[in-house]
């Protein structure tokens, strides 16, 4: 299910350069930039993004890259 890409690819979200470290789960990714902005896609299916379900395909993954909104 999904898309899989077992190499490296560029997202065009990210092509400002602006991403200050990357964290890979084995179906997800959370990517946060020089603001202190989260950003999350990929398999969401027990919640590991930290993302409202509106945000969440079927309850399984997102459709696009979102920004998570903050915790407090």
């Amino acid at each position: 299910m999904g898309f899989v890409a077992l190499r490296p690819m560029r997202i065009k979200t990210f092509e400002t350069g602006n991403v200050k470290a990357i964290a890979c789960g084995e179906a997800h990714t959370l990517a946060l930039d020089i603001n202190g902005y989260v950003y999350a896609f990929g398999w969401a299916e027990d919640g590991q993004l930290g993302l409202p379900d509106r945000e969440i395909k079927d309850n399984i993954m997102t459709t696009s890259i979102c920004r998570v909104k903050q915790l407090k």
